[in-house]
């Protein structure tokens, strides 16, 4: 079944209910992610508020991009935290100093930190 809308023709099988997007954690509200949205959003035959599955699945890949950038960023933030962890610095240095003094004594202490 199709519906008209505003001269678009609407294939009611390809509309996905904003409902259901709210419910994959693509907005925090209905109302929230129309107005988000805007003018692509269409009320089907019942009423619900839609999108085409086009624009479902751009909110998804949005999502995916965003979560992917997430995720590098905290990579980065950790990598460059172990970069420049206090505690590695001082054991590379005590151990750089053992090693020019020829003392192992301690090795297995300074390996457990």
């Amino acid at each position: 079944m199709t519906v008209s809308e505003d001269d678009v023709e609407l294939d009611l099988d390809r509309l996905v209910p904003l409902g259901a997007l709210v419910a994959e954690g693509l907005g925090t509200s209905v109302d929230q992610l129309a107005d988000r949205i805007g003018d692509s959003v269409f009320l089907d035959d019942v009423g619900l508020r839609c999108v085409t599955r086009e624009t479902a699945r751009s909110l998804f890949a949005e999502r995916a991009a965003a979560v992917a950038e997430a995720r590098a960023r905290e990579a980065a933030r950790r990598a460059e935290a172990a970069a420049n962890d206090p505690v590695k610095q001082i054991r590379a240095r005590v151990q750089a100093k053992q090693r020019q003094q020829g003392d192992t004594r301690y090795d297995d202490i300074v390996r457990g930190f």
